[in-house]
């Protein structure tokens, strides 16, 4: 599981060091061990923001699954749990908070 970690650190890195102008000429200058640190920098870049956008539409998830069991007049009696929804749900059989997280990479 850890060289599975890496290994998307890895891709995103580099897929962002090829792609960004600036960073390009950096890599291109870079050398031996500072190519791989450039690359791993860049993808833990990557996945703390995947991260990042997911705990924050969880959060908002939650905020709302509050307030709509707050109110039952309005939304019904039931009660509202999104953001378990929101980890339960899979796409392709991948869950969801990992394919908020590759979307943001793109």
């Amino acid at each position: 599981m850890g060289t599975a970690i890496f290994m998307v650190l890895m891709v995103c890195g580099y897929w962002y060091t090829s792609h960004d102008l600036s960073t390009r000429f950096k890599f291109k200058r870079s050398f031996g061990w500072d190519v791989y640190f450039l690359v791993a920098l860049y993808g833990c870049v990557f996945v703390l923001q995947g991260i990042l956008a997911t705990a924050l539409l969880w959060l908002c998830l939650l905020i709302a699954s509050t307030v709509m069991n707050q109110l039952p007049t309005e939304f019904g009696p039931q009660s509202h749990h999104l953001q378990m929804s929101f980890m339960n749900w899979s796409f392709l059989g991948i869950q969801a908070p990992v394919v908020i997280m590759l979307f943001v990479l793109l």
